[in-house]
């Protein structure tokens, strides 16, 4: 059975936590008020007697001082037109509602702040979402895009959770990381999406990553992270030799051991491919030429494995395939800027948006929103980004994108 009169005063506490009397803003008489037709739907449907409950409920806490209601037309026990919050009844208001005052919630909330700070020293991200909760607080802004104020505890995992990430630097399963950090295998999964919100929002060179490269940057994965090779070299792993060129499909090797990973300097390779999806991978056979799978963004690992193979090859031309859309060029431009090497794109132009024309898609709004955002930052240095810029302004102006299993490279 529903305790309408708790409905309707939370309702009303929660009007009068979000005004400016609330924060000592306003010194002028200020009341709070809820009309019931507008505020509870229940007292004005014909099918039920809710609004019989709802008048005797509203009616005991009119009695015990901690609402004053207004009937409609002035006929008192007919229909409530509106009530009104008293002010001078608010501690026992809260009390008898066994509600915590907003302005004791963000007290606690601020000294949790101030000792998160002090634990994050040296972690950015963490310590901005800081301040910007710290800021909002204090300006009696919402916060409720990251946290609920009625519930410290889970913001204390969150912290956790952030924090925990930005500084870790082994390599964890998702699960793994979550025990060692919360002695639960599934919490930080429940956590992850306001996690990664948090470091896209605070640090813009995560933007553009999706939830699991985004981990993977901080060395959590969800599952076992192979790299992909093929081509026309030999690879070392500890003392065993593997020759490359003999394995049609090449080689898969975990993530946990790529550091192990050596290149023979006596077997060089005169190209250096990175590709974006693993069918098309399956299909490359270019002569001389090192294939290494990337599947999307390139993590940490990936991106020092190539630092690596390039000072074992560092006269080999580099080059990256991917889809010919802003996601594709997006992993493109993060490749180079990772690792430094200069990447040039393959057969990712006009040339092929032309010649695979019918199987080009159409962009979704989203995509024509994120394309211009690309264009205007690589609009900052155009002799730069020429040949970029000429493949973009060209979905753009024709709508299309294309993806990578499409194009022959045989």
């Amino acid at each position: 059975m529903k305790s309408w009169d708790k409905i309707v005063l939370n309702k009303l506490l929660d009007k009068y936590e979000r005004s400016n009397l609330f924060y000592h803003k306003n010194t002028r008489n200020q009341s709070f008020s809820l009309y019931l037709k507008k505020s509870l739907p229940q007292y004005v449907n014909e099918s039920s007697m809710d609004y019989l409950a709802i008048n005797d409920d509203l009616k005991a806490a009119e009695k015990k001082g901690f609402l004053a209601i207004t009937w409609q037309q002035r006929k008192v026990d007919h229909i409530i037109s509106k009530v009104t919050l008293n002010l001078d009844r608010l501690d026992e208001i809260y009390v008898y509602l066994n509600r915590k005052p907003k302005d004791k919630k963000e007290r606690e909330f601020l000294q949790k702040i101030d000792a998160f700070e002090k634990d994050c020293t040296g972690l950015t991200v963490s310590l901005a979402f800081l301040d910007y909760i710290k800021g909002r607080i204090l300006e009696g802004k919402s916060i409720k895009a990251f946290a609920d104020l009625s519930n410290l505890k889970d913001f204390e995992d969150l912290m956790i959770g952030l924090s925990a990430l930005e500084r870790n630097d082994k390599n964890y399963y998702i699960r793994e990381f979550s025990i060692q950090n919360f002695g639960d295998s599934k919490r930080f999964e429940k956590l992850v999406p306001r996690v990664t919100k948090i470091l896209r929002q605070f640090n813009s060179q995560y933007e553009d990553l999706d939830q699991n490269a985004l981990l993977e940057e901080f060395f959590v994965f969800q599952n076992p992270n192979y790299v992909y090779f093929k081509g026309d070299t030999n690879l070392q792993i500890g003392q065993s030799f593997y020759d490359l060129s003999k394995l049609k499909q090449g080689l898969a090797v975990c993530g946990e051991d790529i550091e192990n990973l050596k290149f023979s300097i006596d077997h060089p390779v005169k190209t250096v491919l990175t590709v974006e999806n693993l069918t098309t991978f399956t299909r490359v056979d270019l002569a001389k030429t090192l294939v290494i799978y990337l599947g999307g963004f390139p993590n940490k690992n990936r991106s020092e494995l190539l630092k690596r193979i390039y000072k074992s090859f560092p006269k080999a031309n580099y080059y990256h395939f991917g889809d010919i859309d802003v996601g594709g060029f997006l992993i493109f431009l993060n490749l180079v800027e990772k690792t430094g090497i200069d990447f040039k794109p393959y057969k990712m132009g006009i040339e092929e948006l032309i010649k695979y024309r019918k199987f080009c898609k159409t962009l979704t709004k989203n995509d024509q929103t994120r394309l211009q955002k690309l264009i205007d930052r690589l609009s900052q240095d155009e002799v730069k980004n020429k040949t970029i810029l000429e493949t973009l302004n060209f979905i753009k102006s024709n709508g299309i994108k294309l993806e990578q299993e499409i194009i022959r490279l045989n």
